[in-house]
């Protein structure tokens, strides 16, 4: 089946700290760093509250030196290196409710299935203080998976994006509304949505989010 691999640092809005970045990459190194994957793909989720992932941990890192905030930098970027490379292999789906930003969007765009919900709001803030998309953005807005045009924007003015908006770019490639029947238990990491998407064959995926009511972007 599929590796789940669960963001769990809601207190935090899931923001990437160093033994997050470690685990994950250690979970890819083990199950798919080898000739022969132990696992038919990946399944990038969060656990219930407001993110899927807003980035990273901004006030872990500025408690850093500057050879720590390096090596931080260095950690965060081979996590989605090997996720990016992993989807050129094997399935990679990420379900994203809530707050996608910045590292996180990194994450989720190295999915070849990028599900968001109505609660997803999409950007790379870094944009609107001066600084250069990263994580993986400057790849990810320029190859396709958006329209040139759209990606220039989105790195010039850091723009807030919606499902609506993440489906009509191509952002994201399937929209479903909800993740649980309570609202107080949203979040990708919990219901029947996930558990079927773990057992899913390769493939299968835009057939399960369909049984749950989602929909395919255009």
């Amino acid at each position: 089946g599929f590796l789940e691999i669960r963001l769990n640092r809601s207190k935090k809005f899931n923001s990437l700290d160093t033994e997050m970045l470690r685990l994950i990459r250690d979970a890819l190194d083990e199950h798919v760093g080898q000739e022969a994957p132990s696992c038919q793909g990946i399944l990038l989720t969060s656990v219930p509250g407001r993110a899927f992932c807003a980035g990273g941990d901004i006030k872990h890192v500025s408690s850093m030196g500057n050879a720590e905030q390096v090596e931080f930098l260095h950690l965060e970027y081979s996590v989605h290196q090997r996720l990016f490379e992993t989807a050129l292999r094997l399935p990679v789906v990420a379900v994203a409710d809530g707050i996608v930003m910045g590292a996180g969007a990194g994450l989720w765009m190295a999915a070849n299935v990028r599900v968001c919900t109505a609660r997803t709001l999409f950007a790379m803030p870094e944009a609107k203080i001066g600084l250069m998309p990263d994580a993986g953005a400057l790849h990810f807005l320029r190859t396709g998976k958006c329209p040139a045009s759209v990606g220039l924007y989105l790195a010039i003015t850091g723009q807030r994006l919606e499902a609506a908006d993440l489906l009509h770019t191509g952002l994201a490639t399937h929209f479903i509304p909800d993740l649980a029947p309570d609202p107080k238990q949203v979040g990708g990491g919990s219901g029947a949505l996930v558990a079927a998407l773990a057992a899913a064959s390769p493939g299968d995926h835009g057939l399960v989010l369909q049984a749950h009511g989602g929909t395919e972007g255009p």
